[in-house]
């Protein structure tokens, strides 16, 4: 019973502190990002009805975003104010350690960790995909022109050296059930120099392979010292050294292709994973680099609230009393630090110089140790 008195006395005092850090935090950032954007389209007529959606599906990103840094402060505040009315000191006196009262609020962090994981791979990029149709709408209302074709690149390279051999860029986005790409662009290279592009307004996938053909095609052989061009053709049909018989090339099957379509934040880690394959297949090392940085990032992130929670329990607890603008400043001032950080460390990731799973867990590696060493030092 006495335990269980902690943990009610803790929790009773963080988890408020954590939600109305949560909704300071997201309040912030919404007016410091998409709130001019929402009044723009306010002033162009947008109806109100739209701009309340897209309000309520960019708040997932941002709440995302603020679990880890609203858990800080919340163990910063919670545990300043117990603290400075000495129950900390009382409660050792009755005989629990730091660590048995930090214990209910480290369950509590690991709760809301695995929580704004499971959101931000799933709610986040479904919420991040309607936001953006909904963009798309405005704009296309706005211009008379359709913006919701989806385009993607997608290059091929050597196996040995890694060189581009083949750049395909799909204006018109992929259509899956018809087994369809619009508006495909093709361009080819050979030891950094471009032999040959083709432009096709439409390519169909045979079934049951990874090959595309390739209809009204215009393009050019820039090989040699005479080009030579074709265009306005029905289909390709005679063989050339650009495209296979039949005017065909091949990519992949349309599922994989549409794995290339939408950006990053609008897709789970499981494409996210699929995408890095494909790339890699196609030596495209960067773009696959890039893909499992991403993957690492999203699930690094989110356990940054079960380490800020084991930072900020310590740091808060102060032989006198202070006010909370102390915790408030203390709180940005670790988030700074620890942002920089990881952007750091991501970078590194990207450009190869770390695995793209280190560079996602350093930051948290180091606030472990900071942890550790901070709950040793606390009650000297």
């Amino acid at each position: 019973m006495f335990f269980a008195r902690i943990d009610r006395l803790v929790l009773e005092e963080v988890v408020p502190w954590f939600f109305g850090a949560v909704l300071l935090f997201t309040s912030l950032f919404f007016a410091a990002g998409e709130m001019l954007r929402l009044a723009e389209f306010s002033g162009k007529g947008v109806p109100l009805q739209t701009i309340g959606r897209l309000i309520l599906l960019t708040l997932p990103y941002i709440v995302a975003l603020t679990f880890p840094m609203a858990m800080l402060l919340a163990a910063l505040l919670g545990f300043g104010r117990l603290s400075s009315d000495s129950e900390i000191v009382a409660l050792v006196a009755g005989g629990a350690s730091f660590e048995r009262i930090e214990f209910p609020v480290a369950l509590f962090a690991l709760l809301v960790s695995l929580v704004g994981f499971w959101f931000g791979d799933t709610v986040v990029p479904a919420a991040n995909r309607m936001r953006e149709r909904i963009y798309d709408r405005v704009q296309e209302t706005a211009t008379g022109r359709d913006v919701s074709a989806v385009g993607f690149s997608y290059p091929l390279r050597e196996n040995k050296t890694g060189a581009l051999t083949t750049l395909i860029q799909v204006e018109g986005g992929v259509n899956v059930v018809r087994g369809e790409m619009r508006n495909v662009a093709i361009n080819f290279w050979h030891q950094g120099r471009q032999t040959g592009y083709v432009w096709a307004r439409r390519a169909t996938w045979k079934l049951g392979t990874r090959d595309w053909t390739l209809h009204d095609v215009e393009g050019a052989s820039l090989a040699g010292e005479n080009p030579v061009a074709w265009e306005a053709e029905t289909t390709l049909t005679r063989d050339n050294h650009l495209l296979g018989p039949g005017g065909t090339i091949t990519l992949g099957t349309p599922q994989e292709l549409k794995q290339m379509e939408l950006p990053v934040e609008q897709v789970g880690i499981g494409t996210l994973r699929e995408r890095a394959r494909l790339l890699r297949e196609a030596r495209d090392e960067s773009g696959a680099r890039a893909a499992e940085v991403e993957v690492a990032r999203r699930i690094a992130l989110p356990f940054a609230s079960f380490i800020f929670a084991l930072v900020g329990a310590p740091l808060g607890v102060r032989p006198q009393r202070a006010g909370k603008g102390v915790g408030f400043g203390l709180s940005i001032l670790i988030i700074f630090a620890y942002w920089v950080t990881f952007q750091i460390t991501l970078l590194l990731g990207r450009t190869g110089a770390l695995p793209p799973a280190l560079a996602a867990a350093l930051p948290n590696l180091a606030g472990i140790a900071a942890a550790i060493w901070l709950n040793r030092r606390v009650l000297r």
